[in-house]
């Protein structure tokens, strides 16, 4: 996933910008709206061992993380 925010990533953050929600509180929400992307789910559904995979992968340089990410998504998918 690229660091560029998507359309909704966008059109929440124009909202939220409308409101007064002050930048941190805006990248939070946009921070749980990508990890819920990547993980199909709701990110409190998320298993320790998913959560520990996701950080390891966002250390990753640029490249591997892209491969990584879709390894872990096929993987989060496909567990309960």
């Amino acid at each position: 996933m690229s660091d560029s925010p998507s359309a909704v990533a966008r059109r929440m953050i124009e909202d939220m910008t409308v409101r007064n929600f002050v930048e941190k509180t805006r990248n939070d929400y946009i921070r749980h709206v990508r990890t819920s992307q990547l993980l199909g789910r709701a990110p409190d559904t998320a298993a320790p061992e998913d959560l520990r995979l996701f950080q390891l992968i966002r250390r990753r340089p640029a490249r591997a993380r892209r491969a990584s990410m879709a390894r872990f998504r096929r993987c989060v998918s496909s567990s309960p």
